[in-house]
């Protein structure tokens, strides 16, 4: 039986054995309960989504963020539910390519309440940093100092630096000069909650990146100011280039949306153009919302 359980953090197949045989809830790691059989749908707060728009968490499978562009994550493809959770009309077209009953919602922050953060700024300027995949460190990380220098005066207040909790030489960095937060793991129940909360509560936001994180803050109502980033990434000694990251590079779908964002982000400014915030809504399914 605990062979079973150590096989499931590389296999899904095993697991799925596992939880056939077993009925299994249970986070192997740290002892917290499942809300679904379907291991996907626990991360993220993806448990949280799902019940907020009434779907069964056992009989769906909740796409993680909104992927720009036609990239479909293998643990969709391998899935034998077939009934998928997701943004936006174009990933609709995706999943339905694959022979997937896509179910569009929009942007998942919406389904979800704040949380309780201690220690959370009353006024802030929430900078979120970008980050990559597991494979990619960051190989110099001091060289955001003198950017985030640069941004305290431009805006007049203090800067809360969100960055991904495994950075530790990020936080090694900032710690001491510059207050920085996480939303937690993705094991972490409140992980999409505790997104909600950092940027519903900032004064304004600063991003270096297009990820998720822009229809999250369009949504919240939230002014965005673009810079670019001033970190270099690597691959690190631990792994190569993965099939997304390679896809990613020659992905055309992916090219044209962000071409049409990044022409109404200019460094240093606030996104004002009205068609990047019609493309947010467009790519993030703002008319899907419930």
């Amino acid at each position: 039986m605990e062979i079973l359980k150590k096989l499931y953090w590389s296999s899904y197949s095993a697991m799925n054995i596992y939880r056939a045989l077993h009925n299994v809830r249970t986070l192997p790691k740290s002892g917290e309960r499942f809300r679904s059989r379907v291991i996907d749908n626990n991360w993220y707060s993806g448990d949280s989504v799902i019940e907020a728009i009434g779907e069964d968490p056992d009989s769906v499978l909740l796409e993680h963020g909104l992927h720009l562009g036609s990239y479909c994550h293998k643990y969709l493809e391998r899935s034998v539910i077939n009934r998928v959770i997701t943004f936006s009309d174009f990933r609709c077209k995706l999943l339905e390519s694959i022979n997937k009953e896509a179910v569009p919602v929009g942007p998942y922050i919406h389904y979800v309440s704040e949380c309780e953060i201690r220690d959370l700024p009353e006024e802030y300027v929430l900078y979120i940093l970008s980050h990559s995949s597991s494979k990619e460190i960051v190989s110099q990380p001091e060289l955001i100092l003198d950017q985030l220098e640069w941004l305290s005066k431009l805006v007049q207040k203090e800067l809360l630096i969100q960055i991904h909790p495994n950075d530790k030489a990020m936080m090694a960095t900032l710690e001491g000069r510059f207050r920085w937060i996480t939303a937690g793991s993705k094991t972490d129940p409140l992980f999409l909650h505790r997104v909600r909360t950092i940027i519903a509560n900032s004064s304004l936001v600063i991003v270096d990146s297009i990820g998720t994180h822009i229809g999250y803050i369009h949504l919240l109502g939230k002014q965005m100011v673009y810079v670019q980033s001033v970190l270099e990434r690597i691959i690190s000694k631990e792994g190569d280039i993965s099939s997304y990251e390679k896809e990613m590079k020659i992905n055309s779908l992916l090219k044209s949306q962000k071409e049409t964002l990044m022409k109404n982000m200019v460094h240093g400014e606030m996104i004002m153009d009205g068609s990047f915030f019609s493309a947010v809504e467009d790519y993030w399914g703002f008319k899907y919302l419930k």
